[in-house]
């Protein structure tokens, strides 16, 4: 399980930790970096498709 959490955020938001699940044993910090960036490509891919849908039906 990888715990993400944010530092700081504009505006003195805060925003709850982010938990990823691995099935890799022993990540090091590399492959926790490329865990991260997959969640937000996959983030920004599931809103992309949900926006198409309200347009195009």
């Amino acid at each position: 399980m990888i715990r993400l959490e944010v530092e700081h955020l504009s505006k003195d938001r805060e925003a709850p930790a982010v938990r990823l699940r691995s099935s890799r044993t022993g990540a090091g910090d590399a492959d926790v970096d490329r865990a991260r960036q997959a969640f937000l490509r996959r983030f920004d891919l599931e809103h992309a498709f949900r926006l198409f849908q309200q347009f195009l039906g």
